[in-house]
């Protein structure tokens, strides 16, 4: 689905994650044949079984095909369907979203890094590059930039503290008052508000603040360039955005709503809107716990006074995502189902607890 979506022109996160991985895929020279459902890729794959190293699906197809005994997966009845070892969930999030388990779970983050505990795992990390949408926005020199710092969120209710809000108006208020900066961003109303609701999402905003709406992604992209400073509010998470930021020359408040009380500064601790980030340092990523004021005007400071050029983690470099990418197509996957079914005759792949939720589609 995300790989049509970017083709549609789609810029959530999963849609830059596939329009990434396309883009590694051209590059290696992989042939690659698109399908709309999992009866086109059967179909498909009936035509040249040999030459298909992996098929990526979303990850209830997974779960769907390997329950379809009859017409997708390859089985007793099904000799020349699709092995389940080929058969690859294309998932944003940490979870086992696989009949094999994590293992056949291609993830945009390392999760095995994963600082909160509950959130861990050993999908098979895969990536992405922003480089490329990076080079579509012209750099612009700090010393040019307006004194504004862009506010991450979409929605103007992502900024209301019954919403989870990391910071309050009063917040935004004490680091205008205290660096002069403006706040800019670019909210709407979701498609189940009126907008009847706008004035009461709007109380949120801080006193200096330019909201230019919903917009499309090369102009956002370009007035994130004309910023000094990200501030995320706890929502959306694990965004590409922060990456992108970064790749513009633009730093990132990355709010924490959790860590370790007694070891305020052990990162390995850390949870916030983009964990992924937090064992990232200033002048990049400042860190600050959620409701912290005093916290959040000295990072906006900070920011203002330490600027970056351009800044991509080298994990996240296209060179990088190839790697990983061909890799992944040149394992034995066989080789590793059948050791590990060896030891385990569990669903996804022998986890406890097992992520179940999807195996009764």
């Amino acid at each position: 689905m995300y790989f049509l979506l970017s083709m549609r022109g789609g810029n959530g996160g999963e849609e830059i994650w596939a329009d990434s991985t396309m883009r590694a895929m051209r590059n290696l020279g992989y042939t690659v044949l698109y399908a709309a459902s999992l009866p086109e890729a059967v179909h498909l794959y009936h035509i040249i079984p040999d030459l298909v190293k992996i098929v990526i699906v979303n990850d209830w197809d997974s779960f769907k095909c390997d329950a379809d005994k009859q017409g997708c997966v390859q089985s007793e009845q099904n000799p020349t369907g699709i092995p389940l070892h080929k058969i690859f969930s294309f998932y944003f999030w940490p979870f086992p979203r696989h009949p094999l388990g994590q293992r056949w779970v291609l993830a945009p983050e390392p999760f095995a890094l994963q600082p909160d505990p509950n959130l861990v795992s050993n999908n098979t990390y895969l990536g992405y590059s922003i480089e490329a949408d990076c080079a579509l926005t012209p750099f612009v020199p700090p010393a040019a930039r307006p004194a504004h710092a862009w506010v991450l969120a979409k929605l103007l209710r992502y900024l209301q503290p019954a919403r989870g809000a990391s910071w309050v108006k009063a917040d935004f208020d004490a680091a205008a008052h205290r660096t002069g900066v403006t706040f800019a961003l670019g909210a709407g109303l979701s498609n189940d508000e009126a907008e009847a609701d706008r004035v009461a999402l709007e109380e949120g905003l801080p006193d200096s603040h330019i909201n230019y709406g919903r917009m499309q992604k090369a102009e956002f992209m370009g007035k994130v360039a004309q910023t000094k400073v990200l501030v995320g509010v706890g929502l959306p998470l694990i965004s590409p955005t922060p990456y992108n930021a970064l790749c513009l020359g633009v730093p990132f408040i990355n709010p924490l709503d959790g860590w370790d009380e007694a070891n305020p500064d052990d990162t390995t601790k850390y949870h916030g809107q983009h964990a992924m980030m937090a064992f990232m340092k200033p002048p990049y990523v400042y860190n600050v716990r959620k409701g912290d004021r005093d916290g959040f005007v000295n990072a906006v400071a900070a920011a203002l006074a330490n600027p970056i050029e351009s800044y991509v983690p080298e994990r996240m470099r296209m060179s990088a995502v190839e790697a990983r990418l061909a890799e992944i197509v040149d394992h034995d996957w066989e080789a590793e189902a059948r050791r590990q079914a060896e030891w385990c005759n569990e669903p996804c792949g022998c986890l406890t607890p097992c992520d179940m939720r999807a195996t009764a589609n």
